[in-house]
């Protein structure tokens, strides 16, 4: 017997030249389908790391490989690959690194079939195996093969991986009685280079030394102790010159990946020993690019490799220990490629044993009738591969060389330096990604002005002039009306043709108001609430320009900063009622800040998770984790903190409150305790169930008559401490994401329209997303729907109900109950789609009021044959409820 016996019992006989031919087809179809792939997907804008790695391979290259720019590239990442990049283009010049890892990727798919070769002892089977994983490498979920067939280093780790696992596996089955084996000195060497390429090839000594130690060896073949002594050789000589090099050297640093792999591998064990939630996204990336045939296929292939430890720790081990590491990461389908590398062989052995048997079976009753499915099984592999190389989606549009040489020379001319920006449409912004790789001009790209409009004023606009060029065009950049309405656009009659596409060249002004001047209308009361809104202020970092703004000569703002500004200001002074409002500044100014007055009821959202723009950051305390925070969505808090922000509410108003809180502990049952007060007196106070993201708590700031409020403190503080918090050195366990604020004065009617943004804190439960239609927008209640009513009590209230059927003829009508606080409500219903019922002043003993909607649903999917499986009641609009006199009304009767 052999060390390591073939999964089927006994394979078909080949001769020869049946192998030779086969091992020919093999490499004849994985050369075209990558070739067919590679000019599929070919296109010189690459991914960030794609291009990361080939500007460090052309800086190393053009500087004649320096010591000095090895030794800089070190100190980022392990240069093996920028190397190898390098001597790639120092031979065949920059556009050869695109095609560098199709070659790479073909020379890992021959080494994978000759390792199945040596496995099965069957080249129909092992010819049939690689291309099936050719073919499930391309068959990914999205874009697998961008990653696969250009630069990028995950390619060359599977070659020295595979080509590591092919050197033992030959060493292990040599015969020799030497008490020394190459080929396991061979395979520990591959391991080195491969670590050379990327760190985490190292996970491989694992489970390759574990095929050494539980191996039966043959009489004539190498015992465990040498392989395992010639194998772990290298290792030990490296790790222990990296030991006298760091003793050495205690100052000496690893780069930043190094750094990073071994932050990672903590996390990675507790993954491993926790709960399973950290393996979720992983599962569902899983599940998205194999399928559920394709896990079954995955777990099969284990039950037949049970007895195959070469199967079991070449390739089952390491997709355990890669998919660990790689879910400690991130849930992102590019880390979990490796993870699908290693499956893919366990998949394909399932099929390949099925077709062997059925083979063996037919053959035995007809002439080559065995051969004859083998044919059609390769021919099937091989079409999949061809169907899956011609779905890849490039991962930008196509350039030319001769186009990123003429946008050079264009940008060159305005003498643009680092960090410049560049305003671009859509099809200009992956030709400078393109430009970014071949040369060292790298403007900013300014798609998003809220992000990086803020730290780099642009200089340069690049207007497109038809739709013929790159890709077309979809609209123009979000920054540009702004820029355009404040006068800096400048045509600069600079003309370029890109491919089909003409392009105009403009310049955008410097800002150059130092002095802002506007006469506002007049306030709506008196104090009244002023709003400027600034999303630029010119001035680094952000919002350090020295502002002053004056309201009829009175300074109202102690400063002005990015994002929004409230100011309490009163116009009873004996002022005029249209004042005057300046804004003056040391430096340029946008004219950007659409001053406007807020009426007291209006509502406010603070939202801290619109990226990295500061909005709301001047109204936070200390204690939260300002602008950069490491989570540009959120604002990290510790146990407690506080948002001061000027408003202006008059006696006897109600808040309803929405905290958007969350915890990076993932422990919801931490309640959060909010409290308002205004100049050191509280308000109200009230508790958040659990820090759980839109939670609705109603609070009572004001009595009767008494004087506004005008400044209002929101303190947040956790209740008590989490039972597993995550070492943080800076103490921050908690996530702001937004606050809302709906303000509501008790005696007047409340009017809740469904369908807009501003229900939120009314849609309370059992309500589907805002929907708009002809007669127009609203939201479907499900059988059961609850809406929020703060009244006032001890008044008599009138509740309509405004909303639409909306049900095809055939469908039985809704039949709607209303429940008030839990009690029946009776209702008329007079008007054609209108609901109307009288609350008596008993039945109104709080603020906090609830309205049950309940009807009989129908299901589209059902009565239509859509695909919309909900079940729908009434197409809601609006509810209105408003004070009446008790002499005014007319009780209707109870609708059954």
């Amino acid at each position: 017997m052999t060390s390591f016996p073939p999964a089927s019992p006994l394979p078909l006989p080949e001769s020869a030249s049946t192998r030779r031919l086969l091992q020919g087809v093999v490499v004849l179809a994985v050369g075209l389908l990558t070739l067919i792939a590679f000019l599929r997907i070919h296109t010189m804008v690459t991914g960030q790391d794609p291009r990361t790695f080939i500007v460090l391979g052309r800086q190393i290259a053009t500087q004649h490989f320096s010591p000095a720019v090895i030794r800089e590239t070190a100190g980022f990442v392990i240069p093996g690959y920028p190397l190898l990049l390098a001597g790639m283009i120092s031979l065949f010049g920059l556009n050869a690194v695109f095609g560098l890892n199709s070659i790479l990727f073909v020379v890992l798919l021959l080494l994978l079939h000759r390792l199945l070769a040596r496995l099965m002892k069957n080249e129909r089977q092992a010819g049939f195996m690689a291309l099936f994983c050719l073919a499930g490498l391309f068959a990914g979920f999205e874009r697998n093969a961008h990653f696969l067939l250009l630069a990028f280093r995950n390619t060359p780790m599977y070659v020295f991986s595979t080509a590591s696992l092919l050197a033992l596996l030959a060493a292990s089955e040599r015969k020799q009685r030497s008490a020394f084996s190459w080929g396991a000195l061979g395979a520990s060497l591959l391991l080195l280079l491969g670590t050379g390429i990327r760190e985490t090839v190292v996970f491989m000594a694992a489970p390759m030394l574990l095929l050494i130690l539980i191996r039966r060896p043959r009489p004539d073949e190498p015992s465990r102790t040498t392989l395992a002594l010639c194998f772990l050789l290298p290792l030990l000589l490296v790790g222990c010159a990296a030991g006298v090099v760091l003793s050495q050297r205690p100052d000496l640093l690893l780069n930043s990946q190094s750094r990073q792999l071994l932050r990672i591998l903590p996390a990675m064990v507790r993954s491993f020993s926790g709960p399973l939630s950290p393996f979720r996204d992983a599962v569902g990336f899983l599940w998205d690019e194999l399928h559920g045939w394709g896990l079954a296929l995955w777990v099969m292939g284990i039950w037949y490799a049970r007895k195959q430890p070469f199967f079991l720790c070449g390739f089952l081990l390491p997709a355990l220990l890669y998919f660990g590491f790689d879910g400690a990461i991130k849930a992102h389908r590019r880390f979990f490629l490796t993870t699908l590398f290693f499956m893919l062989p366990l998949c394909s052995l399932s099929v390949a044993v099925w077709v062997e048997e059925a083979a063996k079976r037919l053959g035995r009753r007809f002439r080559f009738a065995g051969d004859i499915l083998y044919v059609l099984a390769w021919a099937g592999a091989a079409a999949w591969g061809l169907h899956a190389a011609l779905s890849l989606q490039p991962w930008g549009t196509r350039v030319s060389l001769e186009e990123v040489a003429r946008m050079q020379d264009v940008l060159a001319r305005q003498a643009l330096k680092e960090g410049n920006v560049v305003l671009v449409d859509g099809r200009s912004r992956h030709l400078i990604d393109a430009l970014t790789v071949f040369t060292d001009v790298s403007p900013v790209n300014a798609a998003d002005p809220d992000q990086v409009l803020v730290q780099h004023p642009p200089r340069l606009f690049i207007e497109p002039l038809n739709k013929g060029s790159i890709h077309p065009i979809e609209q123009s950049p979000p920054a540009l009306p702004a820029i355009a309405q404040q006068g800096r656009l400048e045509k600069t009659g600079i003309r370029f043709v890109l491919g089909a596409g003409e392009f105009e060249l403009a310049r955008i002004l410097p800002w150059t108001n130092n002095r802002i001047r506007e006469t506002l209308p007049p306030p709506p009361d008196d104090p009244a609430i002023l709003r400027l809104h600034a999303p630029i202020l010119q001035g680094p970092p952000y919002n350090r320009t020295a502002v002053r703004v004056q309201l009829d000569g009175r300074d109202i703002l102690p400063e002005l900063t990015v994002g929004a500004n409230f100011a309490v200001v009163s116009t009873s002074s004996g002022g005029p009622r249209s004042p005057l409002l300046q804004i003056e500044s040391d430096a340029p100014l946008p004219n950007t800040f659409h001053p406007a007055w807020l009426a007291w009821n209006t509502s406010i959202d603070m939202k801290f998770g619109a990226g990295r723009t500061p909005s709301f950051d001047a109204y936070l305390s200390p204690e939260f984790f300002r602008f950069p925070s490491p989570n540009p969505y959120a604002r990290e808090w510790r146990a407690a903190g506080r948002i001061r922000l000027p408003v202006l509410y008059p006696s006897n108003t109600y808040l309803i409150v929405i905290p958007g809180v969350s915890s990076v502990h993932h422990e919801p049952d931490v309640p959060v305790r909010l409290t308002l007060s205004s100049r050191g007196r509280t308000l109200a106070q009230t508790h958040v169930p659990a820090s759980a993201r839109l939670q609705a708590p109603l609070l009572h700031i004001g009595e009767l008559e008494a004087p506004p409020v005008e400044e209002v403190e929101i303190r947040m503080e956790r209740e008590r401490p989490y039972r597993h918090p995550i070492p943080d050195e800076r103490g921050l366990n908690d996530l702001l994401h937004n606050f809302m604020l709906y303000p509501i004065r008790l005696g007047a009617p409340v009017l809740i329209r469904l369908g807009v943004s501003s229900d939120t804190p009314d849609a309370a439960e059992g309500f589907w997303a805002r929907e708009r239609t002809p007669e127009g927008s609203g939201r479907w209640t499900k059988e059961r729907a609850v809406v929020f009513l703060p009244l006032q009590p001890g008044r008599d209230h009138r509740v309509s109900l405004r909303y639409q059927v909306n049900r095809p003829e055939h469908v039985p009508g809704p039949d709607p109950i209303l429940r008030w606080n839990g009690a029946p409500l009776p209702f008329s219903s007079d008007v054609p789609d209108s609901l109307t019922a009288w609350i008596p002043a008993e039945q109104i003993s709080s603020v906090s009021n609830v309205l049950e909607i309940l009807t009989l649903p129908w299901r589209p999917s059902e009565a239509l044959g859509s695909r919309d499986p909900r079940q729908l009641g009434l197409f809601l609009q609006q509810v209105e409820a408003e004070p009446v006199s008790p002499t005014l009304h007319d009780s209707p009767e109870a609708n059954p």
